[in-house]
């Protein structure tokens, strides 16, 4: 166990080695805070980001649900639909109607499978006055978007933490060089002199 921990003293260069600079133990001081940092402040706030994601997204559910899946009726072909619109190249934009559920009908395009045809009818999602939506948010889709938010959060802590130490690093490494230099600047006269 004592081996262990003379290791670890080492990492951290707090074994009183004699031959260590100033340099070097605050390279290590930097290095492990940047460590210890990471790994008290990352379960915390990915925790705290899970909490937004999830307040944001029972928030949208909320504000969802009195939308409706509807059956609109296909007013042409897909063949005669625009292909492509919208990045999507496997489905068509027809023209439909569809009756709202406050009442009354509605025409719209609507994305169809390029194999649909005239007086196919399919699901949509429409708002209270009939409008076209997407279908709303499910506790899946709320739980994809919590682990993506926290995942996201975690790696740009880390990445942020990895661009701190990387610029102390350096900085340490220009201190070093310097104190390379001006020890050879006072050895090296008398050491070419021997020669």
């Amino acid at each position: 166990m004592s081996e262990r921990r003379q290791r670890v003293a080492r990492m951290l260069c707090c074994d009183h080695n004699p031959l260590r600079r100033k340099v070097d133990r605050i390279e290590a001081g930097i290095s492990a805070g940047l460590v210890i940092a990471f790994v008290l402040v990352a379960p915390l706030l990915g925790f705290y980001i899970g909490r937004l994601a999830d307040n944001a997204g029972i928030r949208e559910q909320k504000a969802e649900q009195n939308w409706s899946a509807v059956h609109a009726t296909l007013l042409q072909s897909a063949s005669s639909g625009q292909v492509g619109a919208g990045g999507d190249w496997d489905t068509a934009w027809v023209q439909a109607s569809w009756r709202a559920p406050a009442g009354g009908l509605q025409y719209g395009l609507v994305a169809t499978p390029l194999n649909a045809h005239q007086g196919d009818r399919i699901q949509v999602w429409v708002t209270h006055t009939g409008r076209l939506t997407h279908e709303p948010l499910s506790r899946v889709g709320v739980l994809d978007r919590i682990g993506f938010a926290v995942i996201t959060t975690v790696v740009g802590l880390a990445v942020a933490l990895s661009v701190i130490g990387a610029c102390a690093r350096m900085a340490v490494n220009r201190r070093r060089i310097a104190g390379w230099e001006r020890g050879w600047a006072s050895i090296g006269p008398r050491w070419t002199s021997l020669r």
